[in-house]
């Protein structure tokens, strides 16, 4: 298995230098990682400090995690419907 990097078709061509699948003999995931090389004209970059979410490792979700997770899901999902029906089909951020 792949990841991916999905980027249009001109950044592709004006920033990428390099794409290459890295095949690393120990690596013990089914994922073989990809080293994306950019060539970028900038001023100034900065970094963001990380900041770290706890998340649950569903190969080591109880049922209770899972419930939570639906819950969770369930909640979010009714409030988007609430905002629509709300603002109507055209959505909260139409200009119209």
């Amino acid at each position: 298995m792949y990841c991916h990097f999905l980027l249009s078709g001109v950044l592709y061509e004006k920033v990428v230098k390099q794409v290459e699948v890295l095949h690393e003999i120990d690596n013990t995931s089914d994922h073989d990682p990809l080293l994306l090389q950019l060539h970028l004209q900038a001023s100034f970059l900065s970094s963001v400090n990380k900041i770290y979410t706890p998340r649950v490792s569903w190969a080591m979700a109880s049922l209770e995690d899972v419930h939570n997770y639906r819950n969770a899901l369930s909640n979010m999902l009714h409030n988007i419907v609430e905002i629509f029906r709300h603002h109507g089909n055209r959505g909260p951020l139409s200009k119209v």
